[in-house]
């Protein structure tokens, strides 16, 4: 059986699904194919290399030795060969000072180990908090929704409040402030509804509409895109009304004054889109590499996975190659 793993384990080296370093040591199997060329990889442990060329020196004690494999030249664990196997070992040159086998070595070797061991419990951990933080995620937009949705009775309170936040009576004043105070205590739930005001023809609902969005401030993230739309508005009180809500909503500030001229208005206004877009982009370039690191996890464990269902397992949390 072990034998048959080992053939398994060559035949996957001479097909190209372990790679090793640039210039790998060398185990030859007695009785194996000369064609598959052996088990490439880097040694360890349990073989050293002589002082005379092509010496190979078995520690006192030494029943296996120990070579670190490859996947993608990424390092993925260790295999152990037992020395009643083996008919060659062939060691690099570039690698021939590295394995003075001592005490002090295996010493660090196992302190190596449990780092190794403690690391990868590091790193079923954060994928553990990865998978809940996911999970959050999910609950966090299905609360987000439940924010979002109102009571019959609640939504028809709320369309008239921000109706009324159009109403140009002056004797309309102290309605329009209640519905105005209304909206801003309601907050995040009503970020959608209102944002939606300010693509209307009524100037007097889109600045109260605007002012409505300051009072609510951060929680009104949402309604950034709206307020940037509305930022080129025609009526000047709506322009100044919009920008107001921006500062309110993300603390940020590029100089939008009230006494400049039009044209000056419609420069800063681009600088807030162009800040905007600039964020969004970002946004979607973290998302795309968090994606694309995810599939290449993935795609490295597929190939594990293939590689142990040959018969020989790994051991990841072994000692790691020197100088890796």
């Amino acid at each position: 059986m072990q034998r048959s793993s080992l053939l398994l384990l060559i035949i996957c080296c001479a097909l190209g699904i372990l790679v090793g370093l640039a210039e790998a040591d060398m185990i030859k199997l007695k009785g194996e194919n000369p064609k598959l060329g052996g088990i490439r990889g880097q040694i360890i442990a349990g073989a050293k290399p002589g002082v005379k060329p092509g010496e190979v020196i078995r520690p006192k004690g030494a029943e296996d030795v120990e070579i670190a494999i490859f996947v993608n030249k990424d390092y993925v664990g260790t295999v152990k060969i037992p020395w009643d196997k083996i008919e060659s070992i062939e060691f690099t040159s570039q690698n021939a000072s590295s394995y003075e086998v001592d005490e002090d070595l295996r010493k660090e070797q196992e302190r190596e180990r449990q780092r190794q061991i403690i690391e990868e419990e590091r790193r079923k951990e954060e994928q553990k908090t990865r998978a809940a933080a996911k999970e959050s995620e999910g609950e966090e937009k299905s609360s987000e929704k439940e924010e979002e949705s109102f009571l019959p009775d609640e939504e028809k309170a709320v369309d008239t409040w921000i109706s009324q936040l159009g109403l140009g009576a002056k004797s309309q004043q102290g309605r329009r402030r209640y519905a105005k105070a209304k909206l801003i205590e309601k907050g995040k739930k009503v970020v959608g509804k209102v944002s939606d005001a300010l693509i209307t023809t009524n100037t007097l609902l889109k600045r109260n509409a605007a002012a409505v969005l300051e009072g609510i401030g951060k929680d009104a993230e949402k309604s950034i895109p709206s307020l940037l739309t509305a930022a080129s508005d025609d009526d000047r009180f709506v322009r100044w009304g919009v920008i107001e809500a921006l500062r309110a909503i993300t603390g940020k500030h590029f100089g939008y004054s009230w006494e400049a001229p039009a044209a000056q208005q419609r420069e800063i206004v681009k600088k807030w889109q162009d800040w905007w877009k600039k964020l969004e982009e970002e946004k979607k370039k973290k998302e795309a590499e968090k994606k694309e690191e995810a599939e290449e996890e993935e795609k490295k464990a597929e190939e594990i996975r293939k590689f142990e269902e040959k018969g020989y397992k790994l051991e990841p949390t072994r000692t790691k190659p020197i100088g890796k």
